[in-house]
């Protein structure tokens, strides 16, 4: 969990919009951090920040006259609800989410596209064990397999999916409602080739949400090509 809060920290830092803009973290201090719940220390657990963001959703033509920047498109959207309450949890454990599983398999279908077509992604990171659980759930790496794929250096910016890439929820930072829209922009600026933090020829990008006790998650994949 810990090379998940140093991969946020390093990209996060340099934001100035960033909740902990201008901070850094070591691994030794992510695993030395005050103890929050056990296992989660500090560095684990996001902010509560403030903070807004907005979308525009147009037309190709309509975009294409809003702006000089290259549109983005909405390739395909997956979303799956379970539960209200924690003890409907559909899962065996709580490290299980399978209604991720079925949202991400939606978008995926919807997009024409596979994890592997993947090349930028933005993941509800609200503790350091919800990105590597969903990095597992949206197929990019296999079920348990999460801890040892994020240490391997796969979520940096010149990994097998750089993830999280403006510092995500840990250090950009969660205002609640806000956090969506955020990771849409953060994806567009990369599919534009204008983000911070930029992934080298990235054409599809994907977005995750949650809400409730992981209860409802949304999928939204992205691309500078529209679905033929």
């Amino acid at each position: 969990m810990a090379h998940v809060s140093v991969a946020n920290y390093t990209y996060g830092t340099d934001s100035p919009q960033a909740h902990y803009a201008g901070r850094t973290l070591t691994i030794q201090e992510a695993l030395d951090a005050r103890l929050i719940a056990d296992p989660f220390g500090l560095y684990d657990c996001c902010p509560l920040s403030d903070g807004a963001s907005a979308v525009i959703i147009a037309s190709e033509e309509r975009a294409k006259a809003m702006s000089n920047r290259p549109p983005v498109y909405l390739r395909g959207t997956g979303q799956h609800a379970t539960h209200s309450m924690s003890a409907g949890w559909p899962g065996e454990t709580l490290a299980e989410w399978p209604h991720l599983k079925k949202a991400g398999e939606v978008a995926f279908k919807n997009a024409q596209l596979t994890p592997k077509d993947i090349d930028v992604a933005q993941t509800h990171d609200c503790f350091t064990i919800s990105e590597i659980i969903e990095l597992e759930e949206l197929g990019f790496c296999k079920k348990g397999d999460g801890g040892p794929f994020v240490a391997s250096g796969a979520i940096k910016v010149d990994g097998a999916i750089p993830t999280n890439t403006d510092g995500g929820l840990l250090v950009y930072g969660h205002p609640f409602g806000a956090s969506g829209a955020r990771q849409a922009i953060e994806i567009c600026k990369q599919l534009q080739g204008r983000a911070l933090h930029q992934v080298k020829d990235a054409k599809f990008g994907l977005t995750h949400n949650l809400s409730g006790t992981c209860a409802q998650h949304t999928v939204v994949i992205y691309g500078k090509e529209p679905v033929k």
